[in-house]
């Protein structure tokens, strides 16, 4: 009977001692006792991270081919990339375009950057040698001209030597359909004539002049033309009361987006 309860005591030890190092094992080494199942599930399971970080990365390199596309400024590209994008992955489908009808496109898929860098690329010389500008605004580009390159003081008839740089504008206005502002502006300096009482009736006069030779000689289309004389109201510096501001003397030809 002891011999029976030392050998019953040994078995329960070992069998206690193996349940031990069972569970120190790692779940797949314990067990051939443990399901397949299971053991598959884990291994599955571990290797989720690793569709999670083929996504991201998958999203990113998108990303910046995107990024990449648009740096150049092409629109015919970036169209092109949009749509197969769109179709890639199902983004786009139903809804507009982000090319189409954007404030920054003017018709014919000229972005204000693109036309601000030809109309300055055409008229370098006049920029270079008579003051001439380009400016660029979110919703227009504007052609400045200073005054002593189309009148003499004091006076809306344009100068025989203006017409020359008026008409390589006329051939940049005539490449695009978009409606034309031409806007006077003066200086502080008081003018009291018959013909101007004021410095609003002299801008205005020389928005007027500016305008007619661009339909009547230019053969641009009236209905896309509209002046506005502003006076001294709208300087582009402050004024000098005393000796003017030569900078503020000015026609602008402003190109508006198509609304």
């Amino acid at each position: 009977m002891a011999d029976q309860g030392e050998n019953k005591d040994a078995e329960m030890g070992k069998s206690t001692v193996r349940k031990k190092r069972t569970a120190y094992l790692p779940r797949r080494a314990r067990g051939r006792s443990g399901s397949r199942e299971t053991g598959e599930h884990d291994a599955a399971g571990g290797m989720r991270w690793l569709l999670t970080y083929a996504d991201v990365i998958t999203l990113l390199l998108a990303l910046f081919i995107f990024l990449f596309s648009i740096s150049s400024v092409n629109v015919q590209k970036l169209r092109e990339f949009t749509q197969e994008f769109g179709t890639l992955f199902g983004i786009f489908q139903g809804g507009r375009s982000i090319i189409e009808g954007g404030r920054g496109i003017l018709p014919g898929g000229n972005t204000l950057v693109e036309l601000e860098a030809r109309f300055s690329a055409e008229l370098s010389e006049l920029i270079e040698r008579r003051g001439l500008a380009v400016v660029r605004t979110k919703d227009s580009l504007t052609i400045r001209v200073p005054d002593i390159l189309l009148f003499q003081l004091g006076k809306a008839s344009l100068l025989q030597g203006s017409k020359a740089a008026l008409d390589n504008i006329i051939i940049l206005l005539k490449s695009i359909p978009n409606d034309v502002r031409v806007e006077g502006h003066t200086d502080t300096i008081p003018i009291r004539t018959p013909e101007f009482p004021s410095n609003w009736e002299l801008s205005g006069g020389r928005a007027a002049a500016v305008a007619r030779y661009l339909i009547e000689v230019g053969g641009i289309e009236p209905r896309r033309i509209a002046i506005v004389g502003y006076g001294q109201y709208r300087p582009v510096e402050p004024n000098d009361p005393v000796r003017g501001t030569p900078k503020n003397r000015r026609v602008d030809i402003v190109v508006l987006l198509q609304k």
